[in-house]
């Protein structure tokens, strides 16, 4: 239905008679100094509710698209307190119809998505992914399908050919250029003919599982967050323990990427003999058990040793580059799960140390996927 204020046309959803004419009130309140009623908004809402219980039906998505002219208002003016609020009006009489009918639901993919947009266009990264991660849930739920077709997901899996035609694109072919500077530096490195195509396809629109695929795409976004901090203030022991918790998140990321192929084991170690193994730079229980004792030993040391290619097993033997790679993930995997304190070679080489444990993850979707 279409409506005029203030020489201005609106079009929104027809749902009912009552209920659009409170949308109608509900423009008129921000646009043309009308005023609405908003327990009597709700009443009327949850009544619609309760003739459209069904959350594959449309209705729902119908009702929340109805915020959306007032929301891109304040979205166009960065008034994002007044943006987000929007979704919260909008949730409110949802929350209260599903408080009152347990067991049931209804689909909130739509506003969790767009407040998530919202959140991160303020630059909270927390709060953002905290509601995209609702937003998936809910289409999960709705659709049944584990990787749903829907803008939430597609802003989880880093689509932004997809997220194009809805929001986040550009911010998702941002990480995607993030991630094929990284991919280019492996295929190099390891003189694989593996391309960015392969990681999106084989890993990114299908991760071992979503709460992986979140945890990879959140931790991209806070790298790419970590590079607008001036290089001085990063060079301290603080950024050193703030980074160290980066690649930690990174590690346990490869560390389900992996367990995705092997199932049957659950320790990192067994993970890194599996992973090396495929990739024909096979390193032994013990030897992975040595790397892993002159790490707990003196920590900043070793990883200075494993970096500079002089760390050394008991016969003498050196690591192999992808040896190397899977070394430094092993340390900070564990490094990040038992210890806080902070380790100079962290801040000092952070790049070189992040740059290993991607090549381990296009290493295991290079190899195993």
């Amino acid at each position: 239905m279409k409506f005029i204020i203030a020489g201005n046309i609106i079009e929104i959803n027809d749902l009912t008679p009552e209920l659009n004419d409170e949308f109608v009130a509900f423009h008129e309140a921000y646009f043309a100094q009308g005023s609405v009623n908003w327990d009597k908004f709700e009443s009327i809402a949850i009544d619609f509710f309760d003739k459209n219980q069904d959350p594959r039906q449309p209705a729902h998505d119908n009702y929340f698209n109805n915020f959306t002219v007032v929301w891109r208002h304040f979205l166009g003016s960065r008034n994002y307190d007044q943006a987000e609020y929007i979704w919260e009006m909008a949730l409110s009489p949802v929350l209260l119809w599903e408080q009152r009918n347990q067991g049931k639901r209804i689909h909130k993919g739509t506003p969790y998505y767009f407040w998530g947009w919202t959140a991160l266009q303020r630059g909270n990264l927390d709060k953002a992914y905290t509601l995209f991660h609702l937003a998936v849930s809910e289409d999960i739920k709705t659709s049944g399908k584990d990787y749903p077709d829907t803008p939430a997901y597609w802003f989880a899996s880093l689509d932004y050919e997809k997220a194009g035609r809805a929001f986040g694109g550009e911010w998702l072919f941002n990480q995607m250029k993030f991630l094929n500077s990284r991919q280019n530096l492996y295929s190099s490195r390891y003189n694989r003919n593996f391309q960015l195509e392969d990681f999106k396809s084989k890993f990114l629109h299908a991760p071992p599982s979503v709460d992986i695929g979140f945890l990879f795409t959140y931790t991209v976004a806070r790298l790419m967050q970590l590079a607008n901090i001036p290089s001085r203030a990063l060079l301290t022991r603080f950024a050193s323990q703030l980074e160290a918790n980066l690649l930690f998140d990174l590690a346990l990321v490869i560390d389900g990427a992996i367990k995705k192929k092997n199932p049957n084991k659950w320790r990192f170690i067994d993970h890194a003999e599996h992973l090396l193994s495929s990739a024909g730079q096979p390193l032994n229980e013990v030897q992975l058990s040595e790397i892993n004792n002159s790490l707990n030993g003196n920590f900043d040391q070793a990883l200075a040793n494993i970096l500079d290619g002089q760390f050394r097993f008991s016969d003498n033997t050196t690591l192999s580059i992808a040896q190397i790679d899977v070394a430094l993930a092993y340390g900070m995997r564990n490094r990040g799960a038992h210890d806080v304190t902070a380790a100079p070679t962290v801040w000092n080489r952070f790049a070189e140390i992040e740059q290993a444990l991607f090549n381990v993850l296009y290493m295991v979707v290079d190899f195993l996927y």
